[in-house]
């Protein structure tokens, strides 16, 4: 049990207290109380916050946790005790950056089931994680690109195999179906423009993923993808590059999630930003993508859409532990607002994984997991990526600058 004094709140990211600042109790894993700044909880260990910004650990939706950012080059080369221990490394990586929660978005199987297990229990400590497997997809140019691909792609076609496919990956510990709808920028002969599934295939997916108490999220740039999915019953649009009018109707109507990913376009794609290992990531159709991305995230603010918050860390050029560079990202090339950007890496994320009530926000009762910021991020989000000093997971301090 401990207090953390002297705290300032963020109002929308704050509930059931109404000050600027205050003194948070921490009893266990949980948030205990909320009271005014000088309340007396009592002999017990304080940390001072000297008027920092307390708020909620933040969500990364969409994330690759086994890819090491150094794409064909490294990832397909390792052993198997290299993934095991970057894949650890890569989390924690993520977790000290304020990132309390993580989606992964595919990888070899199993191995993020093991690892969320180990976080799980606390025999290393991690973030919250939820997994999905390999990423399931129809048979296409690219998935067997090079090793790495050839690993961690599940081809499936036939009703058959994609229901079969769907029992595998609960089988290995998915929490969640992840499904390649549309062209990929880097699989390298994909189409981005192009969809590659059916709705027949992407229907029969969702209900049996539903079937097993799952549901889909897609990977979807081009907009005829989108729509698909939407119909299928996907419940959320991973990048949703191209989204049109009809696309945004659906979204503000139905329970399906877009899942914006500007760092994938915008560390792709910008002059010194890309390296050698992602030359092949300027073709025409990735510039497209680029530009729509932007136009995306843009037009999902402008009707209101709830987004969640991902970054694709670890593909090439994308390195764990500088997630939150997104933040920055959706501010300067999606003219996003900061408190709405910050939403959507708290409670909105936390509401897409049916996580709000216990998680997302600061409120007597919900799990303790907190960061503390130097600055203010609601004038310059920048400080999100190198002032988040302290880090608390489940209650416990696992990082603190200040001492």
């Amino acid at each position: 049990m401990y207090v953390l004094r002297n705290c300032r709140f963020i109002s929308e990211l704050t509930e059931e207290f109404e000050e600027e600042y205050g003194d948070v109790l921490i009893a266990e894993e949980k948030i205990a109380e909320i009271k005014s700044c000088g309340y007396d909880f009592g002999k017990i260990r304080e940390y001072d916050l000297n008027g920092m910004v307390l708020m909620p650990g933040m969500y990364d939706l969409h994330t690759h946790i086994q890819y090491t950012g150094y794409g064909d080059m490294h990832d397909g080369g390792r052993d198997e005790y290299s993934i095991v221990l970057d894949t650890i490394r890569h989390a924690q990586a993520s977790l000290n950056a304020g990132f309390t929660t993580l989606r992964d978005s595919g990888g070899i199987p199993v191995l993020n089931a093991r690892v969320k297990e180990y976080f799980d229990d606390g025999r290393i400590t991690g973030p919250d994680l939820t997994v999905c497997g390999r990423l399931m997809s129809p048979t296409e140019l690219g998935n067997k690109a090079n090793l790495w691909a050839d690993r961690t792609v599940h081809e499936v076609d036939t009703a058959e195999t994609i229901r079969k496919g769907v029992r595998e990956e609960v089988r290995d510990g998915a929490d969640y179906i992840k499904y390649v709808a549309g062209g990929s920028i880097s699989m390298k002969g994909s189409d981005p423009l192009a969809p590659i599934s059916t709705f027949e295939e992407v229907k029969t997916l969702v209900d049996e993923a539903a079937f097993k108490g799952r549901y889909v999220g897609a990977h979807c740039h081009n907009t005829a993808s989108i729509l698909l999915c939407l119909k299928a019953g996907v419940r959320t649009i991973e990048h949703a590059s191209m989204l049109d009018e009809e696309c945004i109707e659906i979204l503000k109507k139905g329970n399906a999630f877009v899942i914006p990913t500007l760092t994938e376009a915008s560390k792709h794609f910008y002059g010194n930003d890309r390296p050698a290992y992602a030359s092949y990531f300027s073709r025409s159709a990735a510039d497209e993508i680029r530009r729509s991305s932007f136009e995306s995230y843009k037009m999902g603010h402008k009707a209101g859409l709830v987004m969640g918050f991902g970054t694709d860390m670890g593909m090439p050029n994308q390195f764990h532990g500088e997630n939150a560079k997104e933040l920055i990202y959706r501010k300067e090339y999606g003219e996003g607002k900061e408190i709405d950007i910050l939403k959507e890496a708290t409670i909105n994320s936390a509401m897409i994984l049916g996580e709000d009530k216990r998680k997302g926000t600061v409120k007597k009762g919900k799990t303790a997991d907190l960061i503390v910021v130097k600055g203010d991020p609601l004038t310059d989000i920048s400080c999100m990526c190198d002032q988040v000093c302290i880090v608390i997971k489940a209650g416990k301090v696992v990082k603190n600058k200040e001492e």
